[in-house]
């Protein structure tokens, strides 16, 4: 992809399935809808497509397209070659079609690289995608970076993207795992450049009605975003913009309200994640052309194991106490640098100042329009600029 691609989910949501849904998905900066989760029907895919479709305007620069989930079209690892190349077949280059949907967290996903090679043998443009578990779940980074490794190898070079979910922020107001988010952030980072494939997140968007994970606000969301782009990933996929789960079944009375409510409704945090989303692809294609070189944690709060603090002899330097995230991206082509600086509070705003020896004037990356960029506040070396909570800012280095 030359953008960063943003994505919804969903889990039978079948009243979810309308023009009126779309439209505002659509609106929101939403590149695709995923079918998920084996309680969905081919039935309620082809409606999605057909949705899709029917909204389909080619004077817009983004119109919604639509992944399918193929377990739903009976492709399995036990499927034949023939029966895979048949799949790719009936999909490839239809209208608003997206790509393949394979599974959801296997444990083991070797099986699962003979259908995303095949697929992408017999339909280049389509990506397929399977989701893999947070390094919790093997009992240690080194055990998930193999199995993470070995997928992509046996995938060859018909991969398309490296996926993981993990839902970092608790059921306390203001805490946040920094194992959890930062110690599989590098972790997929690291799988992701040694194997030469994007790497893809599943944003935190909904809470659990037991606790285990909070429904986030402006800030959080904004800080899963801007995280995951320091760390250089390329697609976010929310989980969720809907509740999880059909309207009225078990699954969805365990979570909370998402981006939308239990009634299908705008919840306030519609108008964020949309704004957030207009932001990431007005940055987007430069993102995607970027490769994350360096990755580091400044400030007193920063004293987590799970990632590389500032080193002194970093050509960056805060001036006075700067609790953020400092990253140094080089472009693909042209090798030009580019640092990104995140706030690392997603509580309150922060003012924050670095200085940079050996670098000429920083020009911003306007995030509020496409190509635009911004003078920033540069002054004897020193780069200030006030942030948001959990915000970003993308600056190109002379």
């Amino acid at each position: 992809m030359d953008d960063i691609l943003i994505t919804v989910p969903m889990w039978g949501n079948d009243r979810a399935i309308t023009k009126e849904q779309f439209i505002m998905l659509r609106d929101a900066d939403i590149d695709a809808v995923m079918a998920v989760g084996h309680d969905n029907s081919a039935a309620q895919t082809e409606r999605m497509l057909e949705t899709a479709q029917s909204l389909w305007d080619p004077a817009r620069e983004r119109n919604l397209k639509v992944f399918v989930h193929s377990y739903n079209y009976g492709i399995t690892p036990a499927s034949s070659d023939a029966e895979v190349i048949a799949h790719a077949e009936a999909f490839r280059g239809r209208l608003a079609f997206m790509g393949y949907h394979l599974e959801d967290e296997p444990y083991d996903p070797l099986p699962y690289a003979r259908l995303e090679r095949l697929l992408r043998e017999h339909d280049p443009a389509g990506i397929a995608d399977v989701n893999f578990f947070p390094a919790s779940v093997y009992g240690s980074y080194e055990e998930h970076y193999a199995r993470m490794s070995g997928y992509v190898r046996a995938v060859g070079d018909k991969k398309s993207y490296l996926s993981f979910d993990n839902y970092p922020f608790g059921g306390e107001e203001g805490s946040v795992s920094e194992e959890a988010l930062f110690g599989n952030f590098e972790n997929v980072r690291r799988a992701g450049l040694d194997n030469d494939i994007p790497t893809a997140f599943y944003l935190q968007a909904v809470g659990a009605g037991d606790g285990g994970f909070r429904r986030p606000d402006e800030g959080v969301l904004r800080y899963h975003i801007a995280s995951a782009l320091s760390y250089g990933f390329k697609w976010i996929k929310y989980f969720s913009w809907f509740v999880p789960g059909a309207a009225g079944t078990g699954e969805s009375d365990q979570f909370k309200d998402a981006i939308m409510d239990h009634e299908d409704q705008k919840t306030a945090l519609y108008d964020a994640a949309a704004a957030l989303n207009r932001e990431v692809h007005n940055v987007g294609r430069l993102l995607a052309a970027l490769t994350s070189k360096e990755v580091y944690h400044s400030g007193e709060r920063s004293t987590s194991p799970f990632y590389a603090r500032l080193p002194g002899d970093f050509f960056v330097q805060p001036a006075g106490d700067a609790y953020a995230i400092v990253s140094l991206f080089e472009h693909r082509e042209s090798g030009e640098r580019y640092l990104m600086i995140v706030n690392k509070d997603f509580e309150r705003s922060a003012t924050l100042s670095f200085r940079l020896h050996g670098v000429g004037s920083p020009i911003e990356i306007d995030k509020t329009v496409r190509g635009g960029t911004l003078v920033p506040d540069w002054k004897d070396g020193v780069l200030t600029r006030a942030f948001k909570p959990g915000e970003f800012a993308l600056c190109r280095l002379a």
